[in-house]
């Protein structure tokens, strides 16, 4: 019995897929890196730290009960000194997250005798000059260390942190992963659909059979 020239040409087929499939099957998700900013000292401005460039933030020790800030490793974390900070490098990355702190109200700067103001922050991602995120709004805790997401998974080059008061937070152990481009799913072709030149010769073979019968009963019926 030959082998069917179909089914030979779909295993081959289903078996290109399969081998082509594998690769993106196999591929793991990025390490996470964590910049803790413990080798700073309380003061200075970061500047140039872990491949990023933090423009006003500023490193700060100050941790315990009765301050509402607190680290999350020992013992230095940072602010944001205005809504004009940014966490930026030129190759793009994946943002996971950071720990937040600080008091869950505020003074308000502009009026003593107002009430107090929610501490709420918000992450603004960038890419390439432009914003491609904005997260909700969160109120940091003022009696520990809490992690805050991203809820973003994209590539981003910039980080900023967004206060409706500056300088009223603590944010340590900033975390982020190398971005890693999607792999496209491999396409697979169609199997060949058969042409339908057999059927008709078939059916003409058959109607050629039919007619011979035909003709052969006419003559002997005369």
């Amino acid at each position: 019995m030959k082998p069917n020239p179909m089914l030979l040409a779909g295993a081959a087929v289903l078996a290109l897929g399969a081998a082509l499939a594998t690769p993106a099957e196999a591929q793991t998700a990025p390490a996470t890196s964590t910049l803790n900013f413990d080798s700073f000292a309380t003061g200075a401005a970061l500047g140039s730290y872990g491949g990023f460039t933090w423009t006003h933030w500023i490193p700060d020790t100050v941790n315990g009960a009765g301050t509402a800030y607190f680290s999350h490793s020992p013992d230095t974390w940072v602010y944001a000194t205005d809504n004009l900070n940014s966490i930026y490098r030129a190759t793009s990355f994946v943002f996971d997250g950071a720990w937040f702190s600080g008091p869950a109200l505020i003074a308000d700067p502009a009026n003593a005798y107002a009430p107090p103001l929610q501490n709420k922050l918000q992450y603004q991602l960038w890419l390439g000059g432009a914003v491609v995120f904005t997260g909700s709004y969160f109120t940091p805790s003022s009696t520990a260390s809490t992690l805050q997401a991203s809820g973003y998974s994209g590539a981003v080059d910039k980080v900023v942190v967004l206060a409706k008061v500056a300088d009223h937070f603590a944010m340590d152990d900033f975390s982020f992963s190398a971005y890693t481009a999607p792999v496209a799913p491999p396409v697979i072709p169609p199997s060949p659909v058969p042409e339908p030149a057999p059927l008709a010769l078939l059916f003409g073979g058959l109607a050629l059979v039919l007619a011979g019968r035909f003709c052969a009963t006419g003559r002997t019926g005369r």
